[in-house]
């Protein structure tokens, strides 16, 4: 059988739409479709915006480059309906974080910067083309939103619930806390994730006063950034989807 593309449909974030209706396509969108992926006119895409999800025909316009045809709207997967916020201190390779995490389930991104963040970039139409690809590939209905970095003091008054990544420490796991929160838990939910090296003292201290930020240990191991951010992620969702 032979494999159907998903594209995002950035412009139409937030609508809806029914059979027949039309999407034109950005030049990127274009471009991907007619010179990468080889798609030819009267040939079946799948688009997708942060809400549906739609079965159409691409037809080839001179004027007006390339426009889906919607045919029929597909039921939605999945059986998780929380937001998951990703926290995390600056760091090198924030790359495959937002990808992983994103086929994974990720809704929104928050860069921090933490008493030992030693990286300053966040570029954040780079990580939105990685999320978009991410998304399309990983059979997901979304749209992943990147807000800019800000101090990790700023954060400390989020209202939902913080699963908070903390090295070396007796804390209880992440599925165990969020037997304990039982059906407290609300549609929004995040991960925290530090630097290499971890939060210093002082930052954890400061976490501990706040009850929305919930210490959470993942394995025994000491895990780089990147990789606790996917592992953390990975289980809250299957811890979220198994209750």
């Amino acid at each position: 059988m032979k494999h159907i593309p998903r594209i995002l449909v950035e412009q139409k974030i937030g609508l809806t739409f029914h059979v027949n209706e039309t999407i034109n396509l950005d030049a990127f969108d274009t471009n991907h479709l007619k010179n990468v992926l080889k798609i030819r006119n009267k040939e079946h895409v799948i688009a997708f915006n942060d809400l549906e999800e739609w079965e159409c025909e691409l037809i080839y316009d001179a004027k007006i480059s390339k426009i889906l045809m919607i045919k029929k709207l597909r039921e939605k997967q999945g059986n998780c309906k929380c937001k998951f916020h990703i926290f995390f201190a600056l760091f090198k390779k924030q790359d495959l974080l937002i990808e992983k995490a994103t086929e994974i389930g990720a809704d929104y991104f928050h860069p921090i910067v933490s008493d030992f963040t030693n990286f300053k970039g966040f570029n954040s139409a780079k990580y939105e083309k990685i999320a978009k690809q991410a998304l399309e590939q990983s059979n997901r209905i979304g749209y992943i939103k990147f807000n800019s970095p800000v101090s990790l003091s700023s954060i400390y008054n989020t209202t939902f619930p913080i699963f908070t990544c903390v090295e070396r420490s007796n804390a209880p796991s992440i599925s165990m806390n969020v037997r304990l929160l039982g059906e407290k838990i609300p549609q929004d939910v995040g991960i925290l994730i530090g630097p290499e090296g971890g939060f210093s003292a002082n930052e954890i201290s400061s976490i501990k006063n706040y009850k929305n930020f919930i210490s959470s240990s993942l394995v025994d191991n000491i895990l780089r950034s990147e990789t606790a951010g996917i592992c953390a992620l990975s289980i809250l969702k299957d811890a979220l989807n198994n209750r």
